[in-house]
């Protein structure tokens, strides 16, 4: 199934099953094979927005971002095992319940995203679905992509190098194809461990 058809799929289960606008369905089991209905709080909602404040700039809004990816892992992992997710896929936690890989985390992150620009806390990005590189035959991988309004460059929005409740790694598009580690040039001021 492709991506967009599975997020499109992800979005509509919460539609058809009457779920709030502030419920997301969660995917996880490698490959999004489980799925649970995350509820965010008025409480919840009052800790993101405390990641938008005004006014800000593009690189601010990134940081926000960064931060809302994992707030909203800490917050769905009260209701799914993911608590449990550590970062990349590590062998010792192949099997882990709540173990993310890279497909789960994009369409987790891309619908977080999605849900941010409805709430119009977006006003320096756009949301672009997911992006995917694959340098290397065994080296395949999935992140959620956004796009700076002003400039048009794109940004990747990567939960996946880091354990459940880190902020995302947020990088240039170009960056991240290339797999540029901390240490390296960056554009960024959110720390690259990948």
């Amino acid at each position: 199934m492709s991506w967009a058809l599975r997020l499109f799929m992800l979005l509509l289960s919460g539609a058809c099953t009457g779920l709030q606008a502030d419920t997301l369905m969660l995917c996880y089991g490698y490959g999004c094979k489980l799925s649970v209905p995350v509820t965010l709080s008025r409480a919840d909602w009052t800790q993101i927005r405390a990641q938008f404040p005004t006014p800000r700039s593009a690189l601010q809004e990134r940081e926000a971002i960064a931060q809302s990816v994992g707030l909203f892992e800490r917050i769905a992992g009260r209701v799914s095992p993911i608590y449990q997710d550590l970062a990349g896929n590590p062998l010792n936690a192949l099997r882990r319940p709540g173990q993310l890989y890279c497909i789960d985390e994009s369409l987790n992150t891309t619908s977080l995203l999605i849900l941010l620009d409805q709430q119009g806390l977006l006003r320096w990005h756009r949301v672009e679905g997911r992006v995917f590189r694959a340098p290397w035959l065994l080296d395949q991988h999935w992140a959620a992509e956004i796009e700076q309004l002003d400039t048009g460059q794109r940004y990747v929005v990567d939960s996946w190098p880091r354990g459940n409740g880190q902020p995302a790694l947020v990088q240039t598009l170009e960056d991240w194809r290339g797999k540029v580690r901390a240490g390296q040039p960056q554009i960024e001021s959110i720390s690259s461990d990948y």
